[in-house]
């Protein structure tokens, strides 16, 4: 792969690249918009859970996915038979993800909110046809890799049928249901834990591959397997607060150690990996590689803890905690495993000291976020009363993310010149 054809690959993906992020920028900036509403009337003229939705779905549906896409496009451009084809994903994606964003906040689940939601999930079947058809054109990915983009692509068309469920739950005079927050909550265990994860972990194997670190197929064959047998029981972590019995709360606990010993898997293999990942990445992608595999531990054992009657029942009827969770999982492991992935492969210019300071700033506003949720829940549990500056705290962190966001945007300035000694080509 030439020099000069990697540059063009690189340019490619920087330009598209402020799509995702003018989502995350969107989804930071309705953070903010949620987060001002005890403070001021003014910005209660937009109903809260039309903001909530909104919110919710472009970070979902427009910076994850449309990221996801672009680092996939990124590796297989050499490969692609039509480019034309991956372009006219991106655009779709972009004008669909915007026009749903605007219908949610005009009415919240609505019509037009409906709608663009289905067009969303039709293009999320375009973009599962595109990976499946174009995989197997690199030559030199390592199966492994494939392998684990493929479940993803999988876990993807699953994680549909959750939506594509809410509208006959609905007709069925069920929306007031647990069915109906049931069918949101498997959509998002598919989506968080399916295929994000299975992507992200895909793309990670296949660029230390580039750089020459080949992970053991071994170790991450069994995390692999133990993952998607632990998948679905999983699932049932979400739901425990329905009653399920006794043959399923079994089922939940086995799901919960399982997909726990999978994830050690993966670290214990990343371990043994510590030393070339050392000295062959500098400080900053080390960071970021470090905190997001981290948080996926922390992650991990929550929801092992959700097995304990006691510790369920805190979190179900604690709303901090779920909130707390859902932004440790979406902004801690799979946006921070994002910019690294961003960082990996030179999307960012990552000398500008811009950057640098937009991703310390972020995770200074995460933890500040993640620190006032479960204080805040944690206070609500012992019954010592409301966090006195929750609010005020909970508005700080989100500002402070805002910004460090249009810092690290900012420093997504194509490069004037890009050094061959950065670009490592598969061999």
């Amino acid at each position: 792969m030439d020099i000069e054809h990697i540059i063009g690959v690189i340019i490619m993906s920087k330009r598209y690249v402020h799509f995702a992020f003018l989502f995350l920028f969107i989804t930071a900036l309705t953070g903010v918009w949620m987060r001002m509403f005890p403070f001021s009337i003014n910005v209660q003229k937009i109903p809260y859970d039309h903001i909530l939705h909104a919110h919710s779905h472009i970070a979902i549906l427009g910076w994850t996915f449309l990221a996801v896409v672009l680092l996939y496009i990124f590796i297989m451009w050499d490969h692609l038979p039509n480019k034309k084809h991956a372009k006219a994903i991106i655009f779709t994606i972009s004008i669909v993800t915007f026009f749903m964003f605007l219908a949610f906040l005009y009415e919240g689940y609505g019509l037009y909110s409906i709608i663009l939601s289905m067009v969303h999930i039709g293009i999320e079947y375009w973009v599962i046809f595109f990976i499946l058809f174009t995989i197997d054109r690199h030559p030199t990915i390592p199966k492994l890799g494939v392998f684990f983009i493929r479940t993803g692509s999988a876990m993807l068309a699953i994680s549909s049928i959750g939506p594509l469920s809410l509208g006959a739950i609905s007709s069925l005079g069920l929306r007031d249901s647990p069915l109906f927050d049931i069918a949101i909550y498997f959509y998002l265990h598919f989506q968080y834990n399916g295929w994000l994860y299975f992507m992200l972990v895909g793309f990670l194997i296949i660029f230390f591959a580039q750089y020459h670190i080949p992970l053991a197929n071994k170790w991450i064959s069994i995390s692999f397997y133990l993952y998607m047998i632990a998948l679905l029981p999983s699932f049932l972590l979400s739901i425990l607060s329905y009653n399920l019995g006794t043959i399923l709360y079994i089922v939940a606990i086995f799901g919960a150690i399982g997909q726990f010993i999978a994830i050690l898997f993966l670290l214990f293999e990343l371990w043994n990996k510590r030393n070339r990942i050392y000295h062959t990445f500098d400080h900053l992608f080390k960071c970021l590689f470090t905190i997001s595999f981290s948080i996926l531990l922390i992650k991990s054992v929550m929801e092992v803890g959700l097995v304990l009657p006691f510790f369920h029942s805190i979190v179900y009827e604690t709303r901090a905690v779920i909130i707390g969770y859902l932004h440790l999982t979406l902004l801690g492991f799979i946006s921070l495993f994002l910019f690294a992935l961003f960082h990996l492969n030179r999307f960012i210019e990552v000398e500008r000291q811009l950057y640098q300071f937009g991703v310390y700033t972020f995770l200074i506003g995460l933890c500040l976020n993640e620190v006032v949720l479960f204080t805040a829940a944690l206070l609500e549990w012992i019954q010592f009363g409301e966090f006195p500056v929750q609010n005020s705290l909970l508005f700080i962190a989100s500002i402070t993310m805002l910004l460090s966001i249009c810092f690290i945007w900012l420093s997504t300035k194509r490069n004037k010149v890009i050094n061959d000694t950065t670009i490592i080509s598969y061999k």
